[in-house]
């Protein structure tokens, strides 16, 4: 295990669906997990050697809610890259976007089993990317067209004064914690208090 890392992430959109929601799609307020070790694993990630394990997350804003309802198809593009007839297959679909949000996200690397370099040299890596914004591709907000940019925390900023239970949310698909990516459905009963 690593010394934690504190990473402050904001954009204008983010859309975080729960999985169930893949009609009309509604945002839950916060960021699971999964999706903020997805968001830290864009800066920096080096499979073989860690993974992220997620300690925290806070709201340091309260978004603002906005609904776009879109043209969407409801076909795939075929291997054989036929056209698709875009009049026939098209659909409307609703999405409540969450706007102007900005979240905390405290986590550290766990190492993998037979990575035996020093652990300091995996974190002051992570440090100095996140520093210089240096990203493998750009962190999203749930979707690749809701960006979301990122800085190192300075911890100056209160996350906001909110108590809510969010229920059982979606925790991950997979085994993150095995190299082979195994199935395995996991759930969280997701609490905030005082915005964390």
């Amino acid at each position: 295990m690593t010394k934690q890392i504190v990473v402050e992430f904001w954009g204008p959109y983010a859309c975080f669906a729960p999985p169930w929601a893949r009609v009309d799609r509604v945002s839950m307020d916060m960021p699971t997990p999964s999706i903020c070790r997805g968001m830290l694993s864009a800066i920096y990630s080096k499979p073989e050697e860690f993974y992220w394990q997620i300690d925290k997350i806070e709201m340091l804003q309260k978004p603002g809610y906005m609904n776009v309802k879109r043209n969407e198809l409801k076909n795939k593009l075929s291997d054989r890259l036929t056209p698709i007839d875009t009049e026939s297959v098209r659909t409307q679909r609703n999405t409540m976007l969450l706007t102007n949000v900005r979240y905390r996200v405290t986590a550290h690397m766990v190492l993998r089993s037979g990575f035996n370099k020093p652990p300091i040299a995996l974190y002051e890596q992570a440090v100095r990317r996140i520093k210089k914004g240096q990203c493998y591709y750009q962190p999203s907000f749930g979707s690749r067209e809701y960006v979301a940019f990122f800085e190192l925390s300075d911890g100056t900023r209160e996350p906001v004064d909110i108590c809510e239970d969010f229920g059982i949310m979606h925790y991950d698909p997979w085994d993150f914690t095995s190299m082979n990516k195994e199935p395995r459905l996991s759930a969280f009963h997701c609490v905030m208090a005082g915005g964390t």
